[in-house]
């Protein structure tokens, strides 16, 4: 049985259904505050139940567009939803989820991978920011700019930092110029002495390099196979909040082919069961309303 979501109570019992276009849902009574409600919590005022919303973006991630998802549900589960529907419910919930995400422990490696790749942004060509753990694979950041100066660099660094307590011993970057100076900023340390001065960055300048940045490398070939599914994006903020669902699908629902586990239990996270977009959603929106 669900929780009360006015007085959190346990003590909830069925209480009739309730029909809409998606569907039959349940109601459920609260014999400790007589609260009648249905078991939508964190899905409030979405016309579809979450098992249905969290198939949306299990199809969307796994490579279909937003317009075949919504012919999806209109051919199997006759309901009536337009692609931009979808579109809401992947900036919504992809937002959501990646906050949850951001606040489990992540155990890192010691070699992380940083590099940026382009993407369309409303007609605007801008950068798309990866930082990947090395060993676990774990996707520990994303960001969008319009730019490749030293903040934007730095910002997903910052991301990074925030996921996880680890810090690299190497940062492997291609050529450019700004990963140096933005490397050394946010992981390079001075150990009382100017001259003591030390920093993880090292530079790769090509894939024939004995060095290689070759992993996150494959992963933008993945991720540009995702990205020419979601052609351009709406706006800036719509287009970060479905890349962060993408690093939720990429971390936390496929198991990674060299690692035959998902990189979230690589990197120390618990094995989500069952279907992993509804049990990460429910998570995340139970979690989101505790916080009100």
């Amino acid at each position: 049985m669900p929780t009360c979501d006015h007085c959190k109570s346990h003590n909830v019992v069925q209480n009739g259904k309730r029909k809409n276009k998606s569907g039959t849902i349940n109601r459920y009574l609260c014999k400790d505050c007589g609260h009648r409600f249905t078991d939508e919590q964190g899905f409030q005022k979405r016309r579809s139940e979450p098992e249905k919303i969290a198939l949306a973006l299990d199809l969307y991630f796994r490579g279909l567009s937003v317009r075949k998802v919504a012919e999806h549900f209109q051919q199997v589960h006759c309901l009536d939803v337009s692609h931009m529907t979808v579109y809401r419910w992947l900036e919504h919930y992809g937002r959501l989820a990646s906050e949850w995400m951001i606040k489990q422990p992540v155990h890192a490696g010691e070699r992380w991978h940083i590099d940026e790749t382009m993407v369309n942004v409303n007609g605007k060509m801008m950068y798309l920011w990866n930082v990947l753990d090395g060993e676990t694979r774990f996707l520990l950041a994303t960001h969008i700019s319009e730019n490749r100066s030293i903040m934007n660099a730095r910002i997903p660094m910052k991301k990074a930092k925030q996921q996880t307590p680890e810090r690299p011993k190497q940062v492997f970057t291609d050529g450019m110029q700004t990963y140096h100076k933005a490397v050394g900023r946010e992981f390079g340390k001075n150990h009382g002495d100017p001259s003591g001065y030390w920093t993880p960055h090292v530079r790769v300048p090509s894939i024939r390099a004995p060095l290689s940045n070759n992993k996150i490398e494959r992963f933008h070939g993945s991720e540009k196979e995702r990205i020419k599914v979601m052609r351009a994006f709406d706006q800036n903020d719509g287009c970060g909040n479905i890349m962060e669902g993408f690093r939720v699908h990429y971390n936390l629902i496929r198991n990674h082919q060299a690692l035959s586990i998902t990189p979230g239990e690589a990197a120390g996270l618990p094995r989500i069961d069952g279907f992993r977009w509804l049990e990460i959603l429910k998570k995340a929106t139970d979690e989101a309303l505790h916080m009100k």
